[in-house]
C-alpha cells in the first residue's frame, strides 16, 4: 500500500538507504540510470511508474542525466552557452542522486562502493582519492565553476551518501589561519585545472581578457569620435546637458581605451587625474552622471536591474541592508560598531529614513568585514583593519574644512601601508543624526548628492567605472623624511618596506635605509608625465602607490619609481687608500674646473655629486677608517639632509623668490638634489662603481699565479685537491697616466726636477745623486720621473 504522506525530502534518505544496502539496489549500464525504490508514491517530479509482472509494489527512480563518460547531445556542441551570472560555467546543479549516478555508472564510482564496503562504510585514502577524482572530472565536463560554493555543496553531498565521511577532508572553507580554502576537492580541481591550462585545453579568464585588449586596441576611432571630445573639451562645461551626454555616449569607446590603458599607455602609467584632464566634464556637478552612462555601456544587465531607482533599487536596498544587520549584528564587537548599532536602532523607532540609511552606510564595513588582501607579494599581503575598511567606504564629518583635514590625514595614513585612496563616501552634519549633504569624493572633486543612497549609487559606480593608477614617491630621501616628520618615526621605529613587490619590516631605519639602498636604490625618470600632487587620487596597484602630502603641492613633480636591482659587491676586500688620495686630487681638479668656467654648462646635480664624492674620498683616503666607519659616517649625513631641514628651508624661499617660473624650478630642483645629495653614492658598491665608470678608480685585476694542494673536506671525507693561487694585479700605468693627466701636475714635477738640478754642490734628494745623473743621461730627449717602490712581506693565516 502506498503511503500517500511521502514528501521530497525523503528521496535522499531512501536513496541511500538503498546504497548501503545492496540487495534493494539494481542498475542498468545505459545513459539512463533507474534506481530501484521501494514503497515510493509517484507525487514528485522524475519519478516514473513502471510496473513489473513479479515485484508490482516497486517503483523505479529515473535520472535523464548524461553518463560522466558519455557526450550527449547537447553537450556535444562546440560552444558553451554564458550565464549571467556564472559566466561561461553554468549553475551547479548537483543532488545527491547526481552523485549515485556518478558512483554506479563508472569503474571508479564502483570501486569508491566496493572500498567503502570492505572499510564498514568509511573510505580508505585512495578510496577518497578516487572519489574525489571522480567528482572533480564531471565538474569540468558538466561546465560548473570551481568555487568554494560547489566544492562546499559537493563536500556536504559526500557526507550524505558516506555519513562516516567527515567534510572537512574534502573542504576547508578559507578563514582565520587559512588564507585560502583547502582540502581534496580542491586540490584536485587545482591540479587538474592548472594540467589542462599547461596544454591549451582550457584557457584562464587573464588569457581571454588581453587577447580582447589586444583587439580593441588596435581599433582606430573615427572622425566623428575625435570630434566630439574635442566638443565636450572645448564647450562642454557651458553647453546643454542633453547634447553633452549625446556626445559623451559618442566617445565612450575612445574614453575606455584610455581608461584601460590601451592608448599607448600600460594601466600602470595611467593616474586618474589624466582622465579628469583629458576629460574636464567630469569635474562638473553633473560629471557623476557622465560616469553613470559609462556604467551603462559597461554593464548593461547590472544597470537594467537596478535601473527603477524607488521600485527595485530601494527595494532591494532596503532589503538586503535590513537582513546583513539582522543576521550579522550579533557578530560585531567593534564598540564604535555597536554605538552606532543603538543609533539605528533610535532612527528606525523615530521613523528617520534617513538617518537609517546613513548609519546603515556607516556599517556596512562593520557588518560585513573585508576579505580582501591587497598582494604585495607571492607571499605577503596586507589586510585592511575594520576602521580601515569603514573610512574607505564612507565617512562622517562635521563640515567641509574637517573634510580637507580627515583627506590630509588618510594620505598619511595610507602611506604607511602603501595603499591608496578610492572613491569614497563623504556624509556632512553636526551629528549622524543631522546630516545635510553627501558627498562623492573622487579626484580631489565632491560630488554633491542630497540622498546618501544616490551617493552609494554613484560611488559604486564610479569605483568600477575608472580604473586608473597613481605616481609613485619621489626617492629615497623623500620616503626617509616623510615618515620622521608626518608619522613620528625614528631610528628605532617599525619600518615595512612597500616598494614594488617587496614587503620586508625592518625594526630601525639603519636597516630599512640599507634595504633601499641595497634593493631599491636605483631611480628611473618617466619625462613624459609631470603631475600635480595636489590633483592626483592613487589606487592601488602591485607598487607602493601614495598619494603626497600637501607640502608637496606647491611644486610640480616628475613621476619616479624605485625599480629594484640587486647587486654584489665583489671588490670591498681592496682598501682604497692611497688610491682615494689621487681620486680626491682628480675630483677636485674636475670640480675647480667645473667652478672656475664661467659659461658654465653642468648641472647642479653634477657639481653636487662631484662635491660629495670628494667629502667621500676624503674619508677613504683616512687609514684609521674602514669601509663599515665611512659607510656609518655617510648613513649619518644622510639622515641629517633628509631630516626635513632643506625641505622647510625649500618651503620658506621658493615662495619668496621673485623670478620666472622656469627658474623657480631650477631652484627646486637644486633643493631637491640637496634632500638627496648621496643619490647612486649610497653604498661602498655604487662608489665604487661611480669611480671605475669615470675613470677615476682602476679595478685590481686577477690572476692565477700558480697551484697548490689544499685539504678540502667534502661530503665527510678529506680529500687533496689542487687548487689555484690567485693574485691581483693593479696597473701602474693606468693610475699614473690619469695622475698626471691631471692639470698642472706634470708641470709641477718637471718645473721641481729642473730646479733641483740647479744646485748641484749641495745633495738635497735622490735627484742630486749620480745615480739618477747617469740615469738621466740614457733618456736625455724624453721626460724621465723617478719612482721608488716599496713592498713587504707577509704571510697571512
Amino acid at each position: 500500500m502506498r503511503d500517500n504522506n511521502f514528501n521530497t525530502s525523503s528521496v535522499s534518505e531512501i536513496v541511500k538507504d538503498c546504497l548501503i544496502n545492496e540487495d534493494y539496489f539494481q542498475s542498468t549500464d545505459g545513459i539512463e540510470s533507474n534506481f530501484l525504490v521501494p514503497n515510493i508514491v509517484p507525487n514528485i517530479e522524475n519519478l516514473q511508474d513502471i510496473t513489473d509482472v513479479n515485484e508490482t509494489s516497486k517503483l523505479y527512480l529515473t535520472l535523464n542525466r548524461s553518463s560522466p563518460y558519455t557526450l550527449s547531445n547537447s553537450s556535444s556542441s562546440s560552444s558553451t552557452p554564458t550565464h549571467k551570472k556564472y559566466g561561461k560555467y553554468k549553475p551547479m546543479e548537483w543532488t545527491i542522486e547526481t552523485i549515485l549516478e556518478l558512483l554506479h555508472t563508472s569503474n571508479d564510482g564502483r570501486f569508491v562502493l566496493a572500498d567503502s564496503t570492505a572499510n564498514n562504510d568509511s573510505l580508505s585514502d585512495d578510496g577518497q582519492n578516487t572519489l574525489t577524482k571522480l567528482l572533480i572530472n564531471f565538474l569540468f565536463q558538466d561546465h560548473s565553476r570551481g568555487s568554494d560554493l560547489f566544492f562546499r555543496k559537493i563536500a556536504t553531498l559526500i557526507c550524505e551518501v558516506f555519513p562516516n565521511e567527515q567534510e572537512s577532508v574534502y573542504f576547508i572553507p578559507a578563514g582565520e589561519g587559512n588564507t585560502h580554502a583547502k582540502g581534496k576537492l580542491v586540490e584536485r580541481w587545482k591540479n587538474v585545472s592548472r594540467r589542462l591550462r599547461s596544454i591549451g585545453a582550457i584557457e584562464s579568464d587573464k588569457k581571454k581578457s588581453s587577447t580582447t585588449t589586444v583587439d580593441f586596441a588596435s581599433q582606430i576611432f573615427s572622425e566623428n569620435v575625435e570630434t566630439a571630445k574635442i566638443w565636450l573639451s572645448q564647450n562642454g562645461l557651458s553647453a546643454n546637458f542633453e547634447d553633452i551626454k549625446s556626445n559623451w555616449i559618442i566617445t565612450y569607446q575612445i574614453r575606455k581605451s584610455e581608461i584601460q590603458g590601451l592608448d599607448n599607455k600600460s594601466i600602470t602609467d595611467r593616474h586618474l587625474s589624466d582622465i579628469f584632464k583629458s576629460w574636464p566634464i567630469l569635474c562638473s556637478s553633473r560629471g557623476h552622471e557622465l560616469i553613470s552612462e559609462d556604467f551603462k555601456l559597461e554593464y548593461p544587465q547590472i544597470h537594467e536591474t537596478l535601473s527603477d531607482w524607488s521600485a527595485v533599487f530601494i527595494k532591494k536596498w532596503i532589503l538586503f541592508s535590513d537582513t546583513i544587520v539582522s543576521l550579522r549584528r550579533s557578530s560585531v564587537k567593534d564598540s564604535h560598531a555597536r554605538e552606532l548599532l543603538k543609533h539605528l536602532d533610535a532612527a528606525q523607532l523615530r521613523g528617520s529614513i534617513k538617518t537609517v540609511n546613513v548609519l546603515k552606510l556607516l556599517l556596512i564595513p562593520y557588518l560585513v568585514p573585508t576579505k580582501t588582501q591587497i598582494k604585495k607579494t607571492q607571499k605577503k599581503s596586507w589586510k585592511p583593519s575594520l576602521s580601515e575598511s569603514a573610512a574607505a567606504f564612507a565617512v562622517h564629518v562635521t563640515n567641509l574644512t574637517e573634510l580637507e583635514a580627515e583627506l590630509g590625514r588618510r594620505r598619511l595614513k595610507y602611506l604607511q601601508y602603501g595603499t591608496t585612496i578610492q572613491p569614497f563616501i563623504v556624509l556632512v552634519g553636526q551629528d549622524v543624526f543631522s546630516v545635510e549633504s553627501t558627498y562623492v569624493r573622487v579626484d580631489d572633486n565632491c560630488w554633491n548628492f542630497d540622498c546618501p543612497l544616490k551617493a552609494l549609487d554613484a560611488c559604486f559606480k564610479t569605483y568600477n567605472a575608472l580604473h586608473c593608477t597613481y605616481p609613485h614617491f619621489r626617492s629615497i630621501a623623500k620616503l626617509i623624511w616623510h615618515m620622521k616628520i608626518y608619522h613620528n618615526l625614528g631610528n628605532n621605529s617599525f619600518y615595512l618596506c612597500k616598494q614594488q613587490y617587496c614587503a620586508r619590516d625592518f625594526r630601525g631605519l639603519k636597516k630599512f635605509r640599507q634595504h633601499l639602498n641595497r634593493e631599491h636604490f636605483q631611480v628611473t625618470v618617466n619625462q613624459n608625465y609631470e603631475l600635480n600632487f595636489s590633483n592626483t587620487t592613487t589606487k592601488s596597484i602591485v607598487e607602493s602607490s601614495v598619494e603626497l602630502p600637501d607640502i608637496f603641492n606647491k611644486s610640480s613633480a616628475t613621476f619616479f619609481e624605485l625599480n629594484s636591482t640587486p647587486f654584489t659587491n665583489n671588490i670591498e676586500s681592496y682598501e682604497l687608500i692611497e688610491e682615494s688620495v689621487i681620486i680626491n686630487d682628480l675630483i677636485n681638479n674636475h670640480t675647480k674646473q667645473i667652478l672656475d668656467n664661467e659659461n658654465n654648462l653642468f648641472p647642479y646635480d653634477e657639481i653636487l655629486k662631484r662635491n660629495v664624492l670628494q667629502f667621500i674620498t676624503k674619508l677613504m683616503s683616512k687609514p684609521y677608517l674602514t669601509n663599515s666607519l665611512v659607510q656609518d659616517v655617510v648613513e649619518s649625513v644622510m639622515e641629517l639632509f633628509s631630516s626635513g631641514i632643506i625641505e622647510q628651508l625649500k618651503c620658506k624661499v621658493v615662495p619668496i623668490l621673485q623670478c620666472d617660473s622656469s627658474t623657480k624650478l631650477e631652484v627646486e630642483k637644486m633643493f631637491d638634489s640637496l634632500q638627496d645629495p648621496f643619490f647612486e653614492l649610497q653604498t661602498h658598491y655604487q662608489r665604487i662603481k661611480y669611480l671605475i665608470s669615470n675613470n677615476l678608480f682602476f679595478k685590481p685585476e686577477t690572476v692565477v699565479v700558480g697551484h697548490t694542494k689544499e685539504k678540502r673536506y667534502i661530503n665527510g671525507e678529506d680529500k687533496l685537491l689542487t687548487v689555484p693561487i690567485h693574485g691581483h694585479i693593479l696597473s701602474m700605468k693606468k693610475n699614473l697616466k690619469a695622475f698626471f693627466e691631471l692639470t698642472n701636475v706634470l708641470k709641477v714635477a718637471t718645473e721641481f726636477m729642473h730646479d733641483s738640478s740647479l744646485y748641484n754642490n749641495t745633495l738635497t734628494s735622490f735627484l742630486d745623486g749620480s745615480t739618477w745623473k747617469d740615469m738621466k743621461l740614457k733618456f736625455s730627449e724624453k721626460i724621465v720621473l723617478p719612482l721608488f717602490l716599496y713592498y713587504d712581506d707577509a704571510e697571512m693565516g
